[in-house]
Formats: structure tokens, sequence, C-alpha cells
């Protein structure tokens, strides 16, 4: 059998087509994973940062938990480690209504998130004990 043979001027287009296409396949392949390294990189931060927050959250509710006889009616300001300098973390303490329980929120803002936590501390007789805490969910400025 005899097969037909092409032309060299059509195999060279054929080629060509071939090469063409092989490359705009490898062009989208790196576009894609460009914007997958992209996405993967701000899911960490996210992370990273909501990870940050819940821990500045514990840090605020082991303060009150040490602290609450000098937390005042308002807003106080809790000390942060110089790590977190980007950070804020405030306790919103309710004015007092002569019972043995206190609601506080405390507040933690990094970057541009948020979270906060709202806590109940009762009074015992060895000092202030903590009731309940209930997370928010982290909010974005």
């Amino acid at each position: 059998m005899n097969a037909i043979a092409l032309p060299a001027r059509q195999r060279r287009g054929a080629a060509m087509i071939i090469a063409i296409t092989m490359i705009s396949l490898v062009a989208v392949a790196l576009v894609m994973i460009g914007r997958l390294t992209t996405l993967d990189a701000q899911r960490t931060f996210d992370e990273r940062t909501g990870t940050q927050l819940r821990m500045m959250l514990l840090a605020g509710q082991d303060w009150l938990a040490s602290n609450m006889d000098a937390a005042t009616p308002g807003e106080n300001a809790i000390p942060l480690p110089a790590a977190l300098a980007d950070g804020t973390l405030v306790a919103e303490v309710a004015p007092a209504d002569f019972s043995d329980r206190r609601r506080i929120v405390v507040r933690a803002v990094l970057f541009d998130r948020s979270e906060s936590q709202s806590i109940i501390f009762a009074r015992t007789e060895s000092g202030w004990s903590q009731v309940t805490a209930e997370l928010e969910p982290m909010r974005r400025k």
C-alpha cells in the first residue's frame, strides 16, 4: 500500500499548528498555576491571621481572669507583646449591675480583620471565674 504523501509545505503547516496549540496549552497551564499559587497564599494569610486573632482573644480572656477587679466599665486596652504591635486588643466591660456576674466583650483587631468574643464571668469565693464564652465570626473592615 502506498501512503499518500503530503507536500512539504502542508507538513510544515500542520507542524506549525501543533506547535502553536502546544504553546497555548503551556501558557494556559502557567496562568492557572500562578492563579492557584496566589489563592493558596491568600488562604494561608487568612488562616494565619485568624489563628493569631483567636490567640489574642485567649490572651485577653487570661488577662481578664487575673485583672477583673481592675477592669473599669467601658473600653479597657489590653497590653500586647511587641510582636503584635500591628494589632489591638480591647475589653468592653459592661457597667456593674450589683450582681456577681459581668459580661465582657473582648475584641481583637489585626490588619484589616477583627474577631470578638463575649465572656461572662461570675464572682466566686476564690475570685472571678469564667462561666461562658461565645466566639463571634471573623470580620473584615
